[in-house]
């Protein structure tokens, strides 16, 4: 659909009407020549900006006007190194005055990334074997080949030797994944286990699809030794 700025662009430039427009390079243009802080997201600050689009669009010839603000945010008044010496508007331009060209316009905050936390486990058996699950095709690692995660494997500690745990962290697109690996191996030559998977060799769960960190850690854990 069509927005405010650009149904005033239309209107400066295509029947030479006063009409105010704020596109992203006119944003950028206003927050320094007006000295507006803040991220233009926010409703206050987008107001302000508004308010001084509007202050700034003279009552003749809007439509060379909207070109020229538009270019001058385009060609100068630019993201990185804004080129002030040739701007025509630097002389009361407050991002200037105040040193703040390379702080304004206030870039969009930071958003924390939620935090998922999972256990894997490395079950190995008398072998040096690991036992591998393939995931479900819908969630992360869909498809992939992974050590089981702890809430679907049942061990019975006569049959399991636990040992020291071992944690990673890793970004994931929208949140950051906290993964603790518990290793065991088993103290009995045949312990079942009631969940899908089969028992492979380090080299062949390392010629598997694998995540990331999950094959940092069977490497990292298993280095394998030179023939």
């Amino acid at each position: 659909g069509i927005g405010r700025s650009t149904a005033h662009a239309i209107l400066a430039q295509a029947f030479d009407q006063v009409a105010p427009i704020l596109d992203g390079n006119v944003k950028r243009v206003m927050a320094r020549h007006a000295g507006i802080a803040g991220w233009s997201g926010q409703r206050q600050v987008e107001q302000q900006l508004w308010q001084a689009a509007e202050a700034r669009t003279p009552d003749h010839s809007p439509a060379a006007y909207t070109q020229a603000i538009m270019d001058l945010g385009a060609l100068l008044c630019t993201r990185r190194q804004p080129d002030c010496a040739h701007c025509p508007v630097a002389a009361d331009c407050q991002a200037r005055r105040q040193g703040l060209t390379a702080v304004l316009p206030t870039p969009r905050p930071t958003r924390a990334r939620p935090i998922k936390a999972i256990t894997l486990l490395m079950l190995e058996d008398r072998q040096g074997k690991l036992w591998l699950t393939q995931r479900p095709e819908r969630g992360i690692w869909g498809g992939l080949w992974c050590l089981p995660e702890d809430d679907a494997v049942s061990l019975k500690p006569t049959h399991w030797q636990a040992h020291s745990p071992r944690h990673i962290d890793h970004a994931l697109t929208h949140f950051q994944l906290h993964i603790t690996v518990q290793r065991f191996s088993a103290k009995r030559a045949h312990s079942r286990l009631e969940c899908p998977g089969r028992w492979l060799s380090v080299e062949e769960a390392l010629s598997l699809g694998l995540p990331k960190p999950v094959r940092q850690v069977i490497e990292t854990l298993h280095r394998r030794q030179p023939t």
